[in-house]
């Protein structure tokens, strides 16, 4: 989630080599960021939009799950 916070974005191996999930786990995530302006992406990158910029904790909260 960190690696969000960098205007650049980071590669989505980065994900797999930090976490040992596959991107698919946060596929949901993704697509609701995505579908909101809040990141684009590719098959290597994710990065967040000048949007995804001023709405970081709304970013970053599509990526935390209710643990109940």
């Amino acid at each position: 989630m960190n690696a969000l916070r960098l205007n650049a974005g980071f590669p989505t191996a980065l994900f797999q080599a930090q976490t040992g999930l596959p991107l698919q786990v946060i596929e949901q995530s993704l697509q609701a960021a995505e579908a909101r302006g809040l990141i684009t992406r590719d098959p290597s990158r994710i990065q967040p939009t000048q949007l995804g910029q001023r709405f970081l904790n709304d970013l970053l909260q599509l990526f935390l799950r209710d643990p109940g």
